[in-house]
């Protein structure tokens, strides 16, 4: 199973922390399924993302860390500004 499959199928985005609760939408941000598919594809080496503010990106690796655990288990690090940035993922 891809992770772009993964996604739409596991991921549900909660209440407290989302501006769009419940089933992760694909189709309300057609943009994130070119990088979902791109992070299932094994000649890919880089993905390189150059969007605007608050589209997404943060969500996006979040959900892909999560979809590469199950689907692809291997090390994986996401990296933030601050130490308590890093410990308050959700």
């Amino acid at each position: 199973m891809s992770p772009l499959e993964w996604c739409a199928r596991e991921i549900r985005l909660p209440v407290k922390t989302s501006a769009n609760p419940g089933r992760y939408n694909l189709d309300r941000y057609p943009y994130i399924r070119g990088p979902l598919e791109a992070a299932g594809d094994p000649t890919v080496e880089q993905i390189v993302l150059v969007w605007a503010t608050q589209l997404g990106k943060t969500t996006l690796l979040q959900v892909l860390l999560a979809a590469l655990a199950v689907t692809n288990p291997s090390p994986a690090m996401l990296a933030r500004r601050s130490c308590s940035m890093c410990t308050d993922v959700r």
